[in-house]
């Protein structure tokens, strides 16, 4: 009786270890092969020493352990001195023992922690004691981050999700890594693998995925997206074939597939695709005249009326026609030279008009000279850039006539002052 209850205890016991690191993962010391330089002993906790090889980075060694690919885990180390120079952190592979092939290491220095990843640094995050634990930690999600004494210092903007070993450099020689841990977590069973889906048309980018169970937002099982920023690119986009290269399709001639074929448009409006005339596509069921060149569009022949009444504006010379006015916040009107401004007005030998002969043309006419009448601005209108320039030189001429009027008043003026002698 006593045996077959020992005998339940240890299945018990075996069945909540097993089912302890099902939930939990598993952590173990770190067996470190691939010495170079360097040498481990094992007195209660594992001891990696660089023994050799002068003050290079030329010590190393590389984890048995790997951390598989799509599976959170960290490598971690005990800080046992403030004096030498190591790195120790994860890696792809161990081709040599520069600090140089670590993909993302903490590099522990007089007593601070810096942060490089493939060589490159990336900066002095945080200072450290003997006897702190200093992390590198792969997440759910593919994202690494650095820790000391379980709180975060540092999350690289990289990701990775391959699998991965440990990898020391050691610089000084006497320099250890000191109880260096492995561990691989067990994701409970879950191995789905999702993908970004940052357009939102259900397809996800095959260059960007995460392994998670609980569906977050903005990810999807689907990887066959081939362009995740426009979400009208996707496996079910259908493509029209575009033979006189208008940027305009043949809706009866199309293809349904991810990446845009040779000849094909997204647009399905071409009324004829048989004549290569880039002009020839439909508007209003004919030939179309506008075009889109660069950003802009052109139109390219006969004149455009915006409005509804039948006005005759075939003898006039203007492209644009619209009823009723236009509303702008700017209008910038453009004259062909400076000859068609008014400021010949003050050249020398310019003649003015008589102040007789002006009153004659007014009492005559009924309007200024040089300036259209009322009827003639009711039935052709006005050309804003002549019509300035006409008006600038009515009110040049005013000055001018001030001018010789002041002259006068001041000949008077000296006139009268001799009389009054």
């Amino acid at each position: 009786m006593r045996q077959i209850l020992n005998i339940n205890f240890v299945l018990k016991f075996s069945i909540f270890i097993l089912f302890s690191i099902f939930l939990n993962g598993q952590t173990s010391n770190v067996n470190w092969i691939d010495l170079e330089n360097t040498t481990v002993t094992i007195n209660g906790q594992t001891t990696l020493t660089k023994t050799s090889g002068g003050n290079s980075w030329n010590g190393g060694a590389a984890s048995q352990e790997v951390l598989p690919a799509n599976t959170p885990g960290w490598i971690e180390v005990t800080a046992s001195q403030t004096n030498t120079l190591r790195m120790f952190g994860f890696s792809t592979s161990n081709p040599n023992a520069n600090y140089n092939s670590i993909g993302f290491a903490i590099y522990l220095t007089g007593g601070g922690v810096k942060i490089y990843e493939n060589g490159s640094y990336k900066g002095l995050q945080s200072t450290y004691e003997n006897n702190d634990v200093l992390r590198v930690e792969r997440t759910l999600n593919g994202n690494i981050q650095y820790k000391k004494n379980g709180t975060l210092i540092y999350q690289s903007t990289a990701t990775t999700q391959a699998s991965l070993i440990g990898d020391v450099s050691i610089k000084s020689v006497g320099g250890t890594i000191y109880n260096a841990q492995f561990h691989i977590e067990n994701s409970g069973g879950c191995s789905t693998t999702l993908y970004a889906d940052t357009d939102s048309d259900g397809f996800g980018n095959p260059n960007s995925s995460i392994v998670d169970c609980t569906n977050p937002e903005g990810y999807v099982v689907d990887n066959t997206d081939c362009d995740d920023t426009d979400s009208a690119i996707n496996p079910n986009t259908v493509w029209y074939q575009d033979s006189d290269a208008d940027s305009f399709g043949n809706p009866a001639i199309s293809q349904t597939q991810c990446e845009q074929p040779v000849g094909y448009v997204l647009d399905n409006t071409d009324c004829d695709d048989t004549t290569n005339d880039p002009t020839n596509n439909c508007s209003g069921g004919g030939p179309s005249v506008w075009m889109q060149t660069e950003g802009d569009i052109r139109y390219s022949d006969g004149k455009v009326f915006i409005g509804n009444e039948a006005l005759d504006i075939s003898s006039d010379d203007y492209n644009l026609f619209v009823e009723k006015g236009i509303m702008t916040e700017r209008l910038k009107v453009a004259i062909e030279g400076s000859g068609d401004w008014a400021d010949f007005v003050f050249k020398k030998g310019y003649k003015l008009i008589t102040i007789d002969a002006m009153a004659e043309f007014i009492a005559e006419y009924g309007h200024l000279p040089g300036m259209p009448s009322a009827k003639e601005v009711a039935d052709k209108g006005i050309d804003v850039a002549k019509m300035d320039a006409m008006l600038l030189q009515q009110i040049e001429e005013s000055k001018l006539y001030i001018i010789q009027l002041s002259g006068k008043i001041k000949e008077l003026e000296q006139k009268v002052q001799q009389l009054e002698k």
